[in-house]
């Protein structure tokens, strides 16, 4: 689908909604567009990045889609973002999409309406473009940092270890990742427009600002994971000594208990003390001696705390 957006004083934006090859075919001998460029729009798996010719640039970007951040089954570039495609030129703006965009059919709408054209209207339309592919990933930050909050209360909860909460994190890492690595990417799209203006150089260094802000909350995220599986992990550990000291105190009592009986259960003829009347009692207070001595060995090393 294509529709003409806005047509004032010369300027052209036209926005195009999974095209056809002919529909696509068509922009490009009236606008004079690169065929590749154009045949990179049906592309769904290009990462953004911007393309200087002549006399127009061609971006690509990448924006957080509709989908939920929490669906298992999202964890790839193409599952979690939607991918537009933008053609440049100082009177003509073109954005192309293999599917609707909330945000952007937003701005279409807003400036269908317009009557009044601002400075630089094609720069300021790409600004905003990239304003609002930016701000989001904010959600998904955001979702993360909650997911995350609740990750660390499952660890500290005192509950028994769940060996899943360790692929959960990990999964929870890894889409986190693809959001932080996409915005770097969209952050150094911003660094490659060119403006001569004082107009255009405030609006691109706001962009880079709210990106890099993004982007120092998503590494704080990261690095918050890595410490939360390095801690799940260290708790692990933990109790896997834990049980490993019981097990070890227990063997230490019954270890020389086992050798006593061991002894006296052999079947040889002339054991003396198997004569003997109170050896069933001796050998009793023996080894309860033996396992009170222990005990009070260990309590004084404060190994049984």
């Amino acid at each position: 689908m294509m529709r003409k957006v806005l047509e004032k004083d010369g300027f052209h934006w036209i926005d195009l909604v999974s095209p056809s090859h002919e529909e696509l075919d068509q922009i490009s001998k009236e606008f004079g567009l690169p065929s590749q460029s154009v045949q990179d729009c049906l592309d769904p798996e290009h990462l953004p990045k911007v393309e200087k010719f002549e006399d127009h640039f061609f971006i690509i970007v990448r924006a957080f889609g509709d989908r939920n951040f929490d669906d298992p089954d999202a964890h790839t570039v193409q599952d979690l973002t939607r991918k537009i495609a933008v053609f440049l030129r100082n009177n003509v703006i073109i954005t192309i999409r293999r599917s609707p965009i909330s945000f952007l059919e937003q701005l279409v709408e807003r400036w269908s309406k317009q009557r009044n054209a601002s400075k630089e209207l094609s720069l300021t339309i790409l600004t905003q473009i990239l304003e609002e592919v930016i701000w989001s990933y904010e959600r998904p930050l955001d979702r993360a940092e909650e997911t995350m909050d609740q990750f660390e209360s499952r660890v500290f909860s005192g509950k028994q270890f769940r060996e899943d909460l360790i692929e959960e994190v990990y999964f929870l890492k890894r889409k986190v990742s693809v959001v932080k690595k996409l915005l770097r990417r969209v952050i150094d799209v911003t660094y490659k427009i060119d403006t001569n203006t004082k107009y255009g150089l405030l609006m691109v260094e706001d962009l880079r600002q709210d990106g890099d802000r993004l982007s120092f909350f998503a590494d704080s995220i990261l690095e918050n994971l890595d410490n939360l599986l390095a801690t799940n992990l260290s708790i692990a550990s933990h109790r896997t000594g834990e049980v490993l000291r019981v097990l070890t105190l227990f063997s230490v009592f019954f270890m020389p208990l086992t050798f006593i009986v061991g002894i006296y259960g052999m079947n040889f003829k002339f054991m003396p003390e198997l004569e003997w009347p109170l050896g069933y009692l001796g050998i009793w207070i023996l080894m309860v001696s033996v396992t009170a001595l222990i005990f009070i060995w260990f309590k004084r090393k404060g190994w049984l705390n």
